[in-house]
């Protein structure tokens, strides 16, 4: 049976992209958070139309240009052409439309009117500036309660990280806000389980559950283990764990956008990710990322071999499968 594995060293943690369209990889065959890689997806990103939006000549379409022309759009005192109601509705619009997350929808109740009264709640937090400029976590839980019998946290992650990166782009890129969306929620159990070896029950089975679905239970309102602050936290701490392990420290920005697109509509390398992650294989998983080596494998060092090459850790059915370098 033969395969690719590297020449000199063959307990490497990350393995180079094949040439410089390719992605590279760890040693499970997952998505690696690497320079290159986020390189590839910001080329990717800004050269391709769908994701570059054209500001009409009436008002601007982007949160950035909306922000650079309304920077205290929340305020009440500020004098604008538009009231602070109006202007926060308009910005609670756009980032809904851009990234559909219903947020008019005023949920059992009925009505459309969800995006007004998230407006007004916005406008009526007490020291909305400073909170928002030190990423204080509760405010995402603060937006996300706006309206009765709904608990939008998607939608609130996406306006606290959009928002700060607009106002304060230096501070926010590393020590802002995370995106919380249907990607990252089945892309993040891989990375925490393997990175950090969490075994808690937010990550029990193939995907992450979704706890903000339980927030009318009365058993989970409370629960901190589903706020927005240990989220973040997780997110850190892989951030962190990939910097110990490769010496690269990847922005929570990049981290955001990196997971979002390598995995958003791809079911095949989400079910990979998975099964790295199953009640058979999360112990070697983790075992493969605690154990190898730091440094990169460059694509030039991978040699046809055969498998009994490999050390005797490596040398079974799941990790052969997982170690196979794409072609």
């Amino acid at each position: 049976m033969g395969m690719l594995i590297p020449a000199y060293v063959d307990n490497t943690f990350v393995r180079e992209g094949e040439n410089p369209y390719s992605f590279d990889l760890d040693i499970n065959g997952i998505l690696a958070l690497t320079p290159d890689n986020v390189a590839r997806v910001r080329f990717l990103l800004e050269n391709d139309s769908s994701y570059r939006s054209k500001p009409s000549d009436e008002e601007p379409q982007t949160v950035k240009a909306f922000c650079d022309q309304y920077p205290f759009f929340w305020d009440k005192t500020k004098k604008y052409d538009k009231p602070a109601l109006e202007l926060t509705e308009r910005l609670v619009e756009i980032i809904d439309l851009a990234n559909s997350t219903h947020q008019a929808s005023e949920g059992p109740r009925g009505g459309n009117n969800g995006r007004k009264i998230t407006a007004a709640t916005i406008c009526d937090i007490k020291n909305f500036e400073k909170r928002i400029r030190n990423f204080d976590p509760s405010l995402v839980d603060e937006i996300a309660k706006s309206i009765d019998n709904r608990y939008t946290f998607s939608f609130a992650t996406k306006f606290c990280t959009y928002v700060s990166r607009a106002l304060f782009p230096a501070a926010a890129e590393e020590k802002g806000y995370s995106i919380y969306d249907l990607v990252i929620r089945r892309a993040l159990p891989y990375y925490a389980v393997v990175y950090l070896g969490e075994k808690t029950p937010m990550y029990k089975g193939e995907c992450v559950k979704d706890p903000y679905s339980k927030y009318g239970d009365k058993d989970f309102a409370g629960d901190e283990r589903w706020n927005y602050a240990n989220f973040a936290k997780k997110i850190s701490d892989i951030i962190d764990a990939n910097e110990r392990k490769t010496g690269y420290r990847i922005s929570k920005e990049n981290f955001d956008r990196l997971l979002w697109y390598y995995y958003k509509g791809e079911g095949s390398r989400l079910a990979k990710a998975r099964k790295c992650i199953s009640e058979t294989n999360r112990e070697l998983s983790r075992t493969n990322f605690t154990e190898s080596d730091s440094c990169i494998i460059r694509a030039s060092d991978w040699r046809r071999s055969d498998v009994n090459k490999l050390p005797a850790r490596l040398a079974n059915e799941h990790t052969l499968e997982l170690l196979k370098w794409p072609r």
